[in-house]
């Protein structure tokens, strides 16, 4: 007489953040071959149990984002740790026409930076933001 075969299933978890690596809380992750959601908590952690073993591929977004995928394997028993980036839809768009999205998310960076610095040179002793403007040598 032969056994029934029971399916193994392990432990899925992980952490999603955003691209400056801050935990992005309430994104929705899925796993849709599975029916399975859950949303990512305030720490951006999200976990599923009982995950049929095997190749997974899980589903991530956020409110007004892009989805993006990630693969990973489920073991028979214990965990698997699947760790998430979500990148803005505009990197993530651009990415998929051929633009490199680190060499976007770096132009972004340093816009922001270079921003932050002219505040501070325009600062008075005060830290009040005044007024200044370019000063043409030339004419």
């Amino acid at each position: 007489m032969a056994l029934p075969v029971t399916a193994q299933a392990g432990e899925l978890s992980g952490v999603v953040r955003d691209s400056v690596a801050m935990p992005v809380a309430g994104a929705t992750v899925e796993v849709p071959e599975l029916g399975l959601v859950t949303q990512t908590d305030a720490e951006g952690r999200y976990r599923f149990d009982d995950v049929a073993a095997g190749e997974r591929r899980i589903a991530v977004e956020q409110v007004e984002g892009a989805r993006q995928f990630a693969s990973v394997t489920v073991p028979d028993e214990g965990s698997a740790t699947r760790n998430v980036f979500l990148y803005p839809r505009r990197v993530v768009e651009e990415a998929a026409t051929g633009v490199n999205p680190l060499e976007t998310m770096l132009l972004d960076v340093l816009a922001a930076q270079a921003w932050e610095d002219a505040s501070e040179m325009t600062a008075n002793d005060a830290g009040e933001a005044v007024s200044w403007q370019w000063r043409d040598l030339d004419g």
